[in-house]
């Protein structure tokens, strides 16, 4: 099955396949190596016009379609030489007791034949198993819809640690940062993706309210991507690397980024004044949107960025009214017809009344 830890360490998404054909083959405990000839996939799929019905599966949070791949340092998924699938491209090391071992198999899926690599309770080079990731990388036959057809499954139910000691990590953080995303191998920008945030240290963490655990495309599952590969293209999909952002009284600029497949067209657009879109209003493939934010007189406030079929969060605080009054008392004689002036200060928006 597919174990979840109860840790103090964070709590665990739900998204992971737990079928048991996932588990019948082990990597046993390691650094860097792969299996050492292609496995069943149990299914023939076509991957960006060339098929393939076997895989290698590797250490490292990926597998590779015609040759194997023990490279630890997660190198821009775009200049791949291989065909590769990557859900979390890291230096996963599971030679520490507490760490599990790389798994994976052939099953079923909703009556389809489904191949999956289990990377549950794994630690990171060297023999680190203190802080442990959880995540998966499933294909499904989707042979219904056409020949070779086929879905990618990025399941993540715990990301902990994103780098190894030897790619700059200090703790399992920052240096270079794990990837994710997939490749035909043409190092050709129309040929892969690379999920948002990929080689940016924190983007991927539990910790991150965008981290991966907490992301769903094509699904209703947090934590779960799916990747729709059909006719050998995999069909437009979005995500954006970050689900929102609040902003002080006094507004400011903001940047949120988009993967895309190449070729998926999109746009960009605000439903509120107070929020202008700069840059970016449209674009295809990967691209990053530019906004505004006007200062704020009055109370809090949101708008919505709707960017391709994703919704972007802009949340802005109220102003905090704040008065004074000069003078703060006067003198009069006995003169009833003597009357006088007192000037209010106040912030723009807020509201003011005098009684007696």
């Amino acid at each position: 099955m597919f174990l979840y830890a109860v840790t103090p360490q964070g709590a665990s998404a739900q998204a992971g396949r737990t079928n048991a054909g996932f588990q019948v083959n082990s990597l046993g405990r390691n650094d860097d190596l792969s299996t050492f000839s292609p496995v069943p996939l149990g299914f023939t799929i076509n991957f960006f016009g060339v098929t393939y019905n076997s895989t290698f599966v590797n250490n490292n949070g990926n597998i590779t379609l015609g040759d194997s791949l023990t490279e630890f340092t997660p190198g821009g998924l775009i200049s791949s030489p291989l065909a590769i699938i990557a859900p979390f491209w890291a230096d996963v090391d599971t030679y520490g007791s507490g760490s599990s071992v790389v798994t994976y198999g052939t099953d079923v899926i909703n009556g389809r034949a489904a191949f999956g690599a289990n990377y549950v309770n794994v630690g990171f080079f060297p023999s680190h198993d203190t802080q442990l990731n959880s995540f998966q990388v499933v294909l499904i036959d989707r042979a219904d819809t056409g020949a070779g057809n086929f879905d990618m499954e990025f399941n993540y139910d715990r990301i902990l640690w994103e780098t190894g000691d030897s790619d700059g990590g200090l703790n399992g953080l920052g240096g270079f940062s794990a990837a994710a995303g997939y490749s035909n191998g043409s190092g050709t920008v129309a040929g892969s993706l690379e999920i948002a945030g990929s080689g940016v240290p924190g983007s991927f963490l539990d910790s991150n309210p965008n981290g991966l655990i907490h992301r769903m495309q094509n699904s209703t599952v947090p934590g779960r991507l799916v990747f729709q590969v059909r006719n050998g293209s995999v069909s437009c999909s979005y995500s954006l690397n970050s689900s929102g952002q609040s902003f002080g009284v006094n507004g400011g600029t903001g940047s949120v980024t988009l993967a895309a497949p190449t070729g998926c067209a999109w746009t960009a657009s605000s439903n509120a004044s107070f929020v202008t879109v700069t840059s970016g209003a449209s674009g295809s493939g990967n691209g990053a949107v530019n906004y505004s934010v006007t200062a704020n007189f009055g109370g809090a406030r949101s708008a919505t960025l709707t960017i391709a079929d994703q919704s972007f969060a802009v949340i802005q605080a109220g102003a905090t009214c704040g008065y004074s009054i000069a003078p703060q008392s006067q003198s009069y004689s006995a003169n009833p017809f003597v009357g006088g002036v007192v000037a209010v200060t106040a912030g723009p928006g807020c509201a003011w009344s005098a009684v007696s």
